[in-house]
């Protein structure tokens, strides 16, 4: 198992309490299920993005496009 450890701004911070006091589930739980949701939800989006990056990137470098 990886250990990531991470900041939180104060808004975002206060929202995660509360979602645990509502929802019984601490702090661990809410953030793998977001993260989970997200990914699912997201991922091919951002490989997308960052393809269509490095594309841009190289054509820049080649002269091609600017």
């Amino acid at each position: 198992m990886t250990v990531i450890s991470l900041e939180l701004p104060d808004p975002l911070a206060e929202s995660l309490k509360a979602a645990e006091a509502e929802t019984g589930s601490d702090a661990r739980e809410l953030a793998l299920a977001a993260l989970r949701e997200f990914l699912g939800e997201h991922r091919f989006a951002l490989a997308d993005a960052h393809q269509r990056e490095d594309i841009a990137a190289a054509l820049r470098e080649a002269g091609l496009e600017s």
